[in-house]
């Protein structure tokens, strides 16, 4: 995805105020970032998403790190604005028609593994597993986190990462697994 070297200079000039710099970043991240809250908070995931990015514009300066740390950093913010959301009522009956709705589009009998896509993959994540669980596998199989990077950013146990995954897994095998061949293949194995 971004170099080190890249991302380090685009840091930099964020940093520095550079609006193009920080423009980059979004470039960069924004597109995991709305696919992460499609998974979490399926209704509010652009209010949420620019939320989440006028937090990072005022707090990059203080931020050190690579690429894979802002991601993690990244997370964290949405993770939190999440949080901050629910606390205040506003997920409510529009997030539940939302994802009635969602969920009435994908069918089992012709959820097709080799060709679903990661839109599709978000919708049996937000229909078949519960928040918690499809939160974990999203950022282990589609984003590709370590078991502790994941762990820091849902504030968890490394141990408990690796319970939280094997559990979601299961799940989808246990819905897929005997009616199409290759779930594995497209979440992977737990680890």
């Amino acid at each position: 995805m971004v170099t080190d070297y890249d991302f380090s200079q685009i840091l930099s000039g964020s940093k520095e105020g550079d609006v193009d710099s920080l423009a980059q970043l979004w470039k960069w991240f924004n597109p995991m970032l709305v696919k992460y809250l499609a998974v979490v908070a399926p209704t509010l995931a652009d209010d949420i998403s620019q939320d989440v990015w006028i937090s990072v514009s005022r707090s990059v300066k203080g931020f050190e790190g690579t690429s894979n740390s802002f991601r993690n950093y990244l997370l964290t913010v949405a993770k939190n604005k999440v949080t901050d959301y629910r606390r205040a009522g506003i997920r409510g009956s529009r997030l539940i028609s939302r994802i009635e709705t969602q969920v009435d589009t994908i069918s089992n009998d012709s959820l097709e593994i080799d060709r679903i896509g990661d839109g599709e993959l978000i919708q049996v994540l937000q229909r078949f597993l519960p928040p918690a669980l499809a939160e974990v596998v999203f950022m282990r199989y589609l984003i590709g986190m370590s078991v502790d990077e994941v762990a820091v950013v849902i504030g968890r146990s490394p141990e408990n990462v690796r319970v939280i995954s094997h559990r979601g897994l299961s799940r989808l095998r246990e819905l897929y697994g005997a009616r199409v061949p290759g779930v594995v293949a497209m979440v992977g194995e737990p680890q």
